[in-house]
């Protein structure tokens, strides 16, 4: 079982900034979800992952028509997410990261694949973390994790 991880992470600097990661069952770091998925939903900030959502649900119900199919259908700091063929498998969200070699379709790298419900899950996750942090404070996240499941 992989499960999705946030929490808060203090910097040497005494600084803190969010993590937004994913473990597998022997709780190593899952580099491709990490890097492309969970990566494009932290920097889709609010109001813009309402947006990102509507456009996902939107390819889901089968109603989407890309204005460019050779550009990515959303992207956010470089990390680009496909909705459609032939970049993403049918019934599936394609996803790569150009700042990282391993996920960069300009280095020559296949996009990451994840299913509508791991995209799901793991916003309700993301939206869940913000809502705790803004209830509970930052500073009582440093070091804490909120852990939920991440669907196969």
């Amino acid at each position: 079982m992989r499960k999705l991880v946030s929490e808060w992470y203090r910097l040497p600097s005494g600084s803190v900034t969010p993590q937004f990661y994913c473990l597998d069952h022997s709780q190593q770091l899952v580099q491709g979800v990490t890097d492309t998925l969970l990566e494009l939903i932290g920097d889709s900030l609010h109001p813009s992952e309402l947006k990102l959502e509507a456009l996902v649900e939107k390819a889901e119900a089968g109603l989407y028509t890309p204005a460019d199919p050779d550009l990515p259908d959303w992207s956010v700091n470089n990390k680009d997410l496909w909705l459609v063929p032939p970049m993403a498998h049918p019934g599936r969200i394609a996803i790569s990261n150009e700042y990282s070699g391993d996920f960069a379709v300009s280095e020559g790298a296949e996009p990451q694949q994840f299913t509508f419900a791991q995209f799901r899950a793991a916003l309700k996750h993301w939206r869940e973390f913000l809502a705790l942090v803004a209830r509970d404070g930052k500073e009582h996240w440093v070091g804490r994790r909120y852990e939920t499941e991440f669907p196969e």
